[in-house]
């Protein structure tokens, strides 16, 4: 990357105010000094503090380099309460007598400072020699303070002199340090690394998905700053918090501290809040199912909201309120963690110079998959302003699938069934002839490029297992240690709605978990987020055995998973939606950001202490590493 000088010179900014200020203080009174060194004293401890803040969440600190962060987060309090509160205390009557306190504090930043920014790398020379030259200006002012007044006046400078050069050099010896934290939160150098362009296809389905400017779409639940709630840091469970967690600390981010520190303050109160909607919602069918009061589920979750992140709601999607559940606690992954924190650290990133596989791209993605031999769902036509701009001229006999290119958890999707002479009848009931089809699929790709898709029929001893839509196997694949990429867990996924053309469990489906080894399904259940908190050992609707059926062509399935994704090595994880059909199974889509809720909720334990867990912490500490 090439570096570029930063649009404004901060530094020479602070040196023309230092200039400026020091004209002032000299010509003013002496009281005026003081209190503008005062304040501005008050104001540099409390950034020292948010940036010591930030350095004490990174995970990967010694014993010495924390103790010497804690140290100046505790010296950087005191002095920032201590000339805060001193001018409050003069106007009760009194004061605290620690008047030279900010000089002693002021002296000990400097050599703690010079020793914290040596173990950064590359050594930070600039930084390093701000440090060095506001330490001896503050050992000057220290010195004038401490003169022997006799003696100073004998050269010819009279005592109110003398204050103002100590007080000027003491500001000056702060206004070097404040350039130093500058330089500090901008990574220690004058300069800043300019980033490569993102690349932007001319073609609007090509065009990448904006890139988001933060690592989460939310501010709840805040992070830890320490994390002593957090699983065993040798767990896998233990380390993908930790990882997560430190993301959402820049180690130099002064306003992502502060914004932190308050989210951390209000969260039991925004906890409360969402216990008390989960409470009204939930609340009754669960005290009628295992006897506990909602007095005490409200508690429950206010109690692990604040201790283990865990949003309300989820007391209910994992069933926290079982017995012995709460020493699971720790090792469930959130799915804000995942979908919006490891995943976007994981993601491979365009540039002009790079595109990774793709994935998102739906009808890309089919193409990429057949080209490698890889059996996909195939595409007949594909619309984009609406006109068709891909595809055959006629579509054939046969079922057909309509969904948008760029979507995603199942919305904008419509399934059409063939009933013969050209007629199409829709899930919903609605019937269209070829070409009335055809320009119904035109209007929707004025909104977003839509695609048509041959429609698939699971296997014959699977129509006991759905109300209609095809029921697809959610298999998540993850790079291992050795480099190459295994299946880590599966769920199978089942519609309950005859009128829904999907089966998402979001979507009000149900899901039952598969065993790896040998393909076999556990009880089904819905989200946890209904009235109804049953699970089922027969399907709802056809009454068809769900526990211990054995799924067709698992052994294939786990290689077809497999052998896809080396074609996509761009992305360390892939959630696999894999539909098991008559001859086969078929893969319907990869998705680079899935969900970790339905694996939990159907396995009902979490999924951080198994090899889903273990695969994830390696690849965000390899990621770490390669910083």
């Amino acid at each position: 990357m090439n570096n570029s000088y930063v649009k404004r010179p901060i530094p020479i900014l602070l040196g023309v105010m230092t200039l400026s200020i020091w004209i002032l203080a000299i010509t003013s009174s002496v009281g005026f000094a003081d209190r503008l060194l005062d304040s501005s004293t008050g104001v540099l401890a409390v950034l020292c503090a948010l940036i010591a803040i930030g350095r004490l969440a990174q995970r990967h600190l010694s014993r010495w380099t924390a103790l010497c962060w804690w140290a100046v987060l505790v010296l950087a309090l005191v002095d920032a309460c201590q000339e805060f509160a001193e001018p409050f205390a003069r106007l009760k009557g009194h004061n605290f007598a620690l008047e030279n306190i900010d000089d002693l504090l002021l002296v000990a930043a400097g050599p703690i400072g010079l020793w914290l920014s040596s173990r950064l790398h590359p050594r930070p020379v600039t930084l390093q020699l701000l440090l060095v030259v506001g330490l001896l200006a503050q050992l000057g002012g220290a010195v004038l303070d401490l003169s022997d007044r006799s003696a100073v006046g004998a050269v010819g400078l009279a005592p109110e002199d003398v204050e103002r050069y100590a007080d000027f050099a003491q500001f000056l010896s702060l206004m070097l340090y404040a350039m130093a934290t500058w330089l500090l939160a901008g990574g220690g150098s004058l300069k800043a690394q300019a980033r490569e362009k993102p690349l932007v296809g001319a073609a609007r389905i090509a065009q990448a998905v904006a890139a988001r400017r933060t690592l989460r779409d939310t501010l709840y639940p805040p992070p830890f700053v320490v994390g002593w709630a957090l699983a065993d840091p040798r767990s896998p469970a233990g380390r993908v918090h930790r990882l997560c967690n430190e993301a959402l600390w820049s180690a130099t981010d002064i306003v992502g501290s502060s914004r932190n520190l308050g989210t951390i303050a209000l969260w039991p109160f925004i906890a409360t809040a969402r216990a008390v909607k989960e409470i009204r919602h939930y609340g009754a069918a669960v005290q009628t199912l295992t006897g506990k009061s909602q007095a005490r589920q409200f508690l429950e979750q206010v109690v692990i909201a604040v201790l283990y992140r865990i949003p309300p709601r989820y007391y209910y999607v994992f069933e926290f309120y079982l017995p012995r559940r709460w020493s699971l606690a720790t090792h469930y992954l959130m799915r804000y963690e995942t979908k919006e924190i490891a995943y976007r650290l994981l993601y491979p990133v365009p540039t002009v110079r790079y595109e990774p596989t793709p994935l998102k791209n739906k009808m890309e993605f089919s193409r990429h998959c057949r080209s490698h031999g890889i059996r996909c769902v195939e595409v007949y036509k594909l619309f984009d302003g609406g006109k068709c701009v891909e595809g055959a001229q006629l579509l054939p006999a046969t079922d057909l699938f309509i969904k948008p290119v760029l979507g995603k958890g199942g919305g904008g999707c419509e399934l059409w069934r063939r009933l013969g002479d050209g007629l199409y009848r829709s899930s919903r009931g609605m019937e269209a002839d070829t070409e009335v089809l055809i320009a119904h699929v035109a209007a929707l790709s004025h909104k977003q490029p839509c695609m048509i898709q041959r429609a698939l029929r699971n296997h014959h001893e699977l129509h006991d297992l759905t109300a209609g839509a095809l029921s697809t196997v959610r298999l998540l694949s993850c790079r291992n240690e050795a480099g190459d990429f295994e299946a880590a867990c599966a769920a199978f996924r089942m519609s309950v709605n005859p009128a829904s053309p999907i089966d998402n469990f979001h979507a009000g489906g149900v899901a039952a978990a598969v065993d790896l080894a040998n393909g076999c399904l556990g009880p089904a259940t819905k989200l946890g987020m209904g009235q109804d908190f049953s699970w089922y050992d027969k399907h709802p609707v056809t009454g068809g055995r769900i526990e211990g059926r054995q799924l067709p062509y698992w052994r294939e399935t786990l290689e077809l998973a497999e052998r896809a994704h080396r074609i996509f090595p761009d992305y360390v994880l892939v959630g696999w939606d894999i539909a098991i059909l008559e001859d086969g199974p078929c893969i319907v889509e990869g998705n680079r950001g899935p969900d970790v809720d339905i694996h939990q909720r159907t396995a009902r334990a979490p999924i951080g202490n198994g090899r889903f867990g273990e695969l994830l912490a390696f690849n965000l500490e390899r990621r770490a590493r390669s910083r």
